[in-house]
């Protein structure tokens, strides 16, 4: 029964990842009287999260339940640990592999950034 119930979270998972890749949102700007959005800045912000949506494909299934269930989902790791069906540490060894691996994959996002905030 608990192996069954694993697979069922597990691929509920999966599903909304691939929901979210097919329809990515972003949050609205909060309401200010600066003048029209920056059109530049939104598309950049789109990009950017585009970017990410692929770096996630590329972890493994393992990976991508943990830090979805984590930081997407802002479950605590005992939360996530329940949900996965595995013990915390493994949620929180598996979280910061997944993080690291991630920033490896998207480490190009921080090198065209310019040093001087310019």
């Amino acid at each position: 029964m608990r192996s069954w119930l694993h697979r069922i979270v597990v691929n509920a998972c999966f599903d909304r990842l691939r929901r979210d890749a097919a329809r990515p949102t972003t949050a609205l700007p909060e309401h200010h009287d600066h003048g029209p959005p920056d059109r530049i800045d939104h598309y950049d912000r789109l990009d950017t999260a585009l970017v990410v949506h692929r770096g996630l494909a590329r972890l493994s299934p393992d990976h991508r339940a943990v830090l979805t269930a984590v930081d997407l989902e802002g479950r605590s790791v005992a939360e996530a640990a329940a949900a996965l069906g595995v013990p915390v540490g493994t949620v929180k060894s598996r979280a910061a592999r997944a993080r690291l691996r991630l920033a490896e994959i998207l480490g190009h996002l921080h090198e065209s950034e310019p040093v001087d905030g310019t």
